[in-house]
């Protein structure tokens, strides 16, 4: 992956993270040719309709 192009996902990320009020994340560049995505620190809150 070229230099241009981290710096462009890192543009695109920083924005949606400024635009929803969040903290910008970590980012990682794993060299693969298959597809590679995870997320730490999943906090999910379940409500019941009980």
């Amino acid at each position: 992956m070229a230099k241009a192009e981290r710096v462009a996902i890192a543009i695109i990320v920083q924005t949606l993270s400024d635009r929803a009020g969040l903290p910008m994340p970590e980012l990682y560049i794993v060299p693969s040719q298959s597809a590679n995505a995870f997320r730490g620190e999943i906090d999910v809150q379940v409500r019941s309709n009980d």
